[in-house]
C-alpha cells in the first residue's frame, strides 16, 4: 500500500507493479484491503467536545446554537439573512415555498441533479420544468432556461452542479427581465467563489447542504440564505410548522401565550447539537475546499495522459473556482472494451468506492409517469450520465488513498484496452 504520510499535494510517481496487473473482479489481489469511499465527514476531538457541550447544557434544539451557526453562515455567504434547516431538501423546500410557488405555477430546474431540485417544486404542488443542461459545464444557462419558460414559470432553480459555480449573473438577469425568483441551487459548491463572491450571492434565494460528504458537515442539515427580508421570514416561518409568533403579524394577538399557523409549513428545524458541529466546522471551510482542491490538481496531472479517461467538466473561469463536492471523470468507451458498468465492478472489487452522480431526473419512473418525460429528450444529460464516474475526493483522503484510486484506474484502464470485455 502507498505511504499515507504524504499530503496530496506533494505529487509523486503512480506506477502499476507487476503484481497489481490481475484485476480484482478477476481474482486478483485488490489495490486497497479496505473500500476507500467516494465521500466521508473529517471530525475533530474538539468538534465532539463542542457538540457534547451542547448536550450538557440547557437547549439542546430551537436554542443559541442555531441562532450563531445562522449568523456564522450569513457572513461567510456574505448575505442579510440564514435560515437553518435539518436538510438540504427542506432549504430548497423552503427555498420553493418562499419563491411563492404553488399549484398552477412552474419552476424550471437541470435534470442534472440530486431528485431534491426537482422535489422541491413538486412538493409545492407546482410542476418541475425540466431542462437539459450545457455539455461542456453541466450547468443550467440562461439560453436553456429561456427556451423552457412559459407563462406560468414563477422560478428558476439552477445548479452548481459537482462544485462548479452555474453563469449566476446571466440567469440572475434572466430571472429579472422576467419577473421571476432566481433559486440558486449551491448544494455542491459550498466553499466556491465568483469575482470574489460565494457561490449563490447573485441568487434571489441560495440553498447549501451540511451533509457528511459536502464541504463542512452539521450531521445532516442545510440553509437558506437570501437578502430579502420578508423571504427569511416566510423561511422561517416554514421550517416551523408554519406558524407566526411575532404579535404585529398575527390576525388576533390576545396574549403571550399565542402563536398562530398562518401557512401550511413544516417541521424542519435543526438542533442546537447539529449547529454547535456546524460551527467549529464553519471555521474550516477555507481550509477543506483548498485540500479538495489539491486532489483534484493531483487528477488532473493523472488525467492529461490517460487515454479513455477525461475531466468531466472544464476548469473554472479565471474568476471563479470549483469547490469539488465531487471529481468527476468521463469513460471514452470508444477507447475501452468495456462497458461503464464493467469499469465501475472492477473499481469496487479494487476497493475504489466510486460512485455515478446522477441519473437524470427525467428517467426517475415518477417523473416519467407523472410528468411525460422520456428518455432522449435531455441528450447532452444522457450522454454524461452513460459515461461518468466520481472519484473519491474529501480532505481526510491522504497521499496513499489518492495513489490507490490512480493505481487502480490505470490498471483497469490498461486492461480494457488490450482485450474485450
Amino acid at each position: 500500500m502507498a505511504d499515507a504520510r504524504r499530503s496530496p499535494a506533494d505529487g509523486g510517481g503512480f506506477a502499476v507493479s507487476s503484481a497489481q496487473k490481475q484485476l480484482a473482479i478477476e481474482g486478483g489481489t485488490p489495490v486497497r484491503s479496505t473500500l476507500l469511499p467516494y465521500g466521508h465527514q473529517q471530525i475533530s476531538e474538539e468538534e465532539v467536545q463542542e457538540v457534547a457541550r451542547v448536550l450538557r447544557g440547557d437547549w439542546i434544539t430551537q436554542g443559541p446554537a442555531a441562532t450563531r451557526f445562522e449568523r456564522c453562515m450569513a457572513e461567510i455567504l456574505g448575505r442579510r439573512h440564514a435560515v437553518a434547516f435539518s436538510s438540504d431538501t427542506a432549504a430548497l423546500h423552503g427555498c420553493a415555498h418562499a419563491a411563492g410557488l404553488e399549484p398552477g405555477t412552474e419552476a424550471v430546474v437541470p435534470t442534472l441533479s440530486f431528485l431534491a431540485s426537482a422535489n422541491a417544486v413538486a412538493y409545492c404542488g407546482a410542476k418541475p420544468v425540466l431542462t437539459d443542461v450545457d455539455a461542456s459545464t453541466l450547468n443550467s444557462t440562461a439560453d436553456l432556461i429561456n427556451s423552457r419558460l412559459s407563462s406560468r414559470t414563477r422560478a428558476v432553480i439552477a445548479v452548481d452542479f459537482a462544485g462548479l459555480p452555474c453563469v449566476a449573473a446571466e440567469i440572475a438577469e434572466t430571472s429579472r427581465q422576467h419577473g421571476l425568483t432566481f433559486i440558486q441551487d449551491a448544494c455542491h459548491a459550498l466553499g466556491a467563489q465568483v469575482e470574489g463572491k460565494p457561490a449563490g450571492a447573485l441568487a434571489d434565494l441560495a440553498a447549501y447542504s451540511f451533509h457528511p460528504v459536502k464541504a463542512i458537515t452539521s450531521g445532516e442539515g442545510g440553509l437558506a440564505a437570501t437578502d430579502d427580508a420578508e423571504a427569511a421570514h416566510r423561511l422561517r416561518r416554514f421550517a416551523t410548522h408554519g406558524v407566526e409568533r411575532e404579535p404585529s403579524r398575527m390576525e388576533n394577538f390576545d396574549g403571550p401565550w399565542r402563536y398562530e399557523m398562518q401557512a401550511l409549513g413544516y417541521n424542519y428545524r435543526i438542533t442546537d447539537f447539529q449547529c454547535a458541529l456546524g460551527i467549529s466546522q464553519a471555521g474550516k471551510l477555507e481550509t477543506f475546499i483548498r485540500q479538495r482542491q489539491a486532489i483534484a490538481r493531483q487528477y488532473d496531472a493523472w488525467i492529461e495522459d490517460e487515454p479513455g479517461i477525461r475531466r468531466a467538466q472544464p476548469q473554472p473561469p479565471p474568476d471563479a473556482d470549483h469547490a469539488y463536492h465531487l471529481y468527476i471523470v468521463r469513460i471514452d468507451m470508444n477507447e475501452l472494451q468495456a462497458t461503464r458498468r464493467r469499469v465501475f465492478e472492477a473499481l469496487r472489487a479494487e476497493n475504489i468506492g466510486v460512485q455515478v452522480h446522477y441519473l437524470p431526473i427525467h428517467l426517475h419512473p415518477y417523473y416519467r409517469h407523472t410528468y411525460g418525460y422520456q428518455p432522449g429528450d435531455f441528450p447532452d444529460a444522457e450522454s454524461y450520465y452513460s459515461e461518468c464516474l466520481s472519484l473519491p475526493i474529501y480532505p481526510a483522503m491522504t497521499e496513499g488513498d489518492l495513489q490507490d484510486v490512480i493505481t487502480a484506474f490505470k490498471k483497469i484502464l490498461s486492461a480494457y484496452r488490450n482485450r474485450p470485455s
